[in-house]
């Protein structure tokens, strides 16, 4: 009867091993067939006013994020765990964060978007002038072609110069960043857009000699927390040739709200370098220029060449 209880309990041992070894090979791990999330597109580029569908697969629940700035330049509808819709609202670039979860991990992407000036497709007939049988149709007199202005500043000023001085209004749409790129440009709006951008500048209409001296008139409404500065640059090298004329929040800017900044800049004469370019830049050199609109720069200058030729 023991030889038989041995025999027994040994065979019930065999038994619970393989069920064991069983069970632990036919458990499915956590996330190791869990099939990562993807998106269908990580650019985008499209027209102001028109829309893109962003499809997502494999992810169990998505978050979609936009920041502040981003919120001025797109927008998001139909958001779900399988895609969203992105609408273009303004000129400019645009970061979106997706957060895809799949098991217990999470992945996150971002979508980069740029939105471009919606391109005019319309197009007016030219009217058919009527017929006249009796009546030679007189020759239109030959006018001169008009001439194309230089890019750069316009004349415009709204108020005449100081004696001695000259006064132009910059045109927006010349201005660069450091790369040598357009900054956008709302044509509607007349508005410079600056968006997490280090350094943008715009040309001054002609070289201010050493010991010249600028009145500039920036208009436009800040919308980040940090400011920006100004100072005279020499053909696109980023060195000062003017002392550094900054303005932040600190100094009474309605954030969120137009002001109206007037400082005064002079070339200086250690350098013995002409003033080429006005250029902007963060408030620190760690800092950039953050969610700023531009809407007006207003040049009146003192060349000091001029008054050394006399």
């Amino acid at each position: 009867m023991s030889t038989m209880v041995k025999k027994n309990a040994k065979g019930l041992a065999v038994v619970l091993s393989a069920a064991m070894v069983f069970s632990a090979t036919a458990m499915p791990t956590s996330d190791a067939k869990v099939k990562k999330p993807k998106l269908s597109t990580t650019k985008v580029a499209i027209a102001k006013g028109a829309k893109k569908k962003v499809t997502v697969k494999n992810a169990k629940k998505v978050t979609w994020k936009l920041t502040k700035a981003a919120k001025k330049v797109v927008s998001l509808s139909k958001k779900s765990k399988k895609g969203a819709t992105i609408k273009g609202k303004a000129v400019g670039k645009a970061k979106i964060t997706v957060k895809m979860k799949y098991g217990k991990k999470t992945l996150t992407k971002k979508i980069a978007v740029t939105v471009t000036k919606k391109a005019d497709t319309t197009k007016k007939a030219t009217p058919t002038p009527p017929t006249n049988n009796n009546k030679a149709t007189p020759t239109p007199p030959t006018t001169s072609a008009t001439p194309t202005p230089p890019a750069g500043p316009t004349e415009e000023p709204t108020e005449p110069p100081k004696p001695g001085y000259k006064k132009l209004k910059v045109d927006l749409t010349t201005a660069v960043d450091v790369a040598g790129e357009s900054i956008p440009y709302d044509a509607e709006k007349g508005t410079l857009s600056i968006q997490d951008t280090s350094i943008f500048r715009v040309n001054i209409p002609e070289a201010l000699a050493p010991g010249s001296v600028m009145d500039v008139t920036v208009k436009g409404t800040l919308n980040g927390e940090k400011g920006f500065r100004a100072y005279f640059i020499n053909n696109n090298e980023d060195v000062n040739i003017s002392t550094d004329i900054a303005i932040s929040d600190d100094d009474n800017i309605p954030l969120g709200e137009p002001f109206e900044w007037k400082f005064t800049l002079e070339v200086s004469e250690d350098l013995e370098q002409e003033a080429t370019q006005l250029q902007f830049k963060g408030i620190t050199y760690a800092d950039n220029i953050d969610d700023l609109t531009i809407s007006e720069i207003v040049m009146e200058y003192k060349n000091a060449a001029e008054a050394g030729a006399q």
